[in-house]
């Protein structure tokens, strides 16, 4: 709560002095509680860092237990309660080992669509994908790359109402720290 300041000019300098004093012991106090704060600020950091890994751990060994049974069993796709399992095949991409032989070949063969024209010509990566599934040459200079199948799972199944709890007893209640 903000309390009411009646600001009045100090009429000694005994008054000048015992408001220097106070300004002195507020802005130490001031400090203080930044120090402390900062403190609890770096602990709480800690702590999450701590609860992060050990989380992550756990959140790991569910996903490997999900993917071998997957893997056992052959499965494909699976729909739960708590969510849905399923395999997506790794797309494929387009690297470009070496850009000035690729763009060599280009030029010999006339084919000027698998490259992307701006001020210089680079190579248009899904052209060239499709060029590859399309034709099964490999220009020189290209590698057909085929990323890991990947498992794919989603929590959050089927969403139940939430039913209502009473509040804590001291909810609403102002408490005064010293």
């Amino acid at each position: 709560m903000d309390e009411e300041v009646n600001y009045s000019a100090p009429h000694t300098m005994v008054d000048v002095e015992s408001n220097l004093q106070h300004i002195k012991y507020w802005e130490e106090q001031l400090e203080q509680r930044r120090k402390h704060a900062n403190k609890e600020i770096e602990k709480a950091k800690t702590w999450l860092a701590l609860q992060e890994e050990r989380i992550e751990s756990k959140l790991s060994w569910h996903r490997e237990s999900i993917r071998q049974h997957m893997e056992k069993d052959g499965v494909k796709s699976a729909s739960f309660i708590n969510g849905r399992v399923a395999w997506h095949k790794g797309r494929e991409r387009v690297e470009v080992l070496d850009e000035e032989k690729f763009l060599t070949w280009v030029r010999v063969r006339g084919k000027d669509d698998l490259t992307n024209t701006k001020t210089i010509t680079t190579p248009n990566k899904n052209e060239i994908r499709d060029f590859v599934r399309i034709s099964g040459e490999l220009p020189d200079g290209i590698d057909l790359i085929v990323g890991e199948d990947q498992l794919v799972i989603k929590a959050g199944g089927i969403d139940m109402p939430e039913k209502e709890e009473s509040p804590p007893a001291n909810v609403g209640k102002d408490l005064e720290f010293v």
